[in-house]
């Protein structure tokens, strides 16, 4: 940083750019500034970058490896939920990440969408 204000406050951070946001309040008789991290705008970028996954046993299709795949959601209504996770030979006591309160996926290829 070459501004002689960021000098002056002696405010330096080894963080990336992407990372810091700088607040500078001046006011009539001196100026002074803050420094704010905000661990969220890295964590934007992870977000962003989230994809789906085929949850059925021996599928290893995901929005990365196939883009053009069409994903279903698992429906969160516990009946409905338990009858797929059946289906698929999924055991939601077994696995708690079946839970109603996760979000599933299953690719299209396991659905015969002909009719």
């Amino acid at each position: 940083m070459n501004d002689p204000f960021w000098s002056e406050t002696g405010l330096t951070s080894s963080l990336p750019k992407q990372q810091r946001v700088y607040a500078v309040l001046r006011s009539r008789y001196r100026s002074f500034a803050f420094f704010l991290y905000f661990p969220t705008i890295a964590s934007d970028k992870i977000m962003s970058k989230r994809y789906k996954y085929c949850i059925v046993p021996e599928c290893a299709k995901t929005t990365i490896t196939a883009p053009d795949t069409l994903f279903m959601n698992v429906p969160n209504n516990d009946v409905l939920r338990k009858k797929w996770c059946k289906a698929m030979k999924r055991d939601g006591k077994v696995n708690p990440k079946f839970s109603a309160s996760s979000v599933l996926h299953v690719c299209g290829n396991h659905f015969d969408v002909s009719n």
